[in-house]
């Protein structure tokens, strides 16, 4: 019986994982088009202006297309800046609490014991020093803005919007077996 319930739970998880593939595929499909769209906009603005016949004002509004597309590449590029590079421990905890619905880790502490954990996998029980390694871990998750806190004595985090984001983008970089 607890190895249906952990088929199903890993079934249930692979399934979510499939959708949310998905809807990134569809997001970045509708991206391209738009740049796309946009390239052959500029290139049909391009034609247009070549068509002016007083060559002074001709250059003035080409200068001024082209500092206006700057500007907007500038702005572009700040948005799909990419996000900050997670060491290995915290990219494992941030997929650990993606897999589970809720997007739950739990970091306990009492006298001789610490762990932290999400999706029924405990991390840093072994050692304090590896505990150490996964409440940096932790920390780092939460300084990114990928897990908030909530609660009040510093126990229960959840993943963000940009924390499920993130998860998405390295699972769908990720090989399929």
């Amino acid at each position: 019986m607890p190895l249906q319930k952990i088929d199903f739970l890993l079934l249930d998880a692979e399934h979510l994982k499939n959708i949310r593939q998905e809807e990134l595929e569809k997001s970045r499909n509708k991206l391209l088009a738009v740049k796309e769209s946009e390239l052959i906009d500029r290139a049909l603005r391009d034609e247009k202006l070549e068509k002016v016949k007083d060559e002074e004002a001709k250059q003035n509004v080409k200068e001024e297309i082209d500092n206006l597309r700057d500007k907007r590449d500038n702005l572009s590029n700040k948005l799909e800046a990419p996000s900050p590079k997670l060491s290995a421990a915290s990219e494992e905890l941030l997929l650990g609490a993606a897999s589970e619905e809720r997007g739950i880790i739990v970091k306990s502490r009492s006298i001789g014991n610490h762990s932290i954990a999400t999706n029924n996998i405990s991390f840093g029980r072994n050692s304090p020093r590896e505990f150490a390694k996964y409440e940096k871990a932790l920390d780092d998750l939460v300084e990114c803005g990928y897990v908030k806190e909530r609660g009040i004595k510093g126990e229960l985090f959840e993943l963000s919007h940009s924390g499920w984001e993130y998860a998405e983008a390295v699972q769908s970089s990720m090989p399929t077996e």
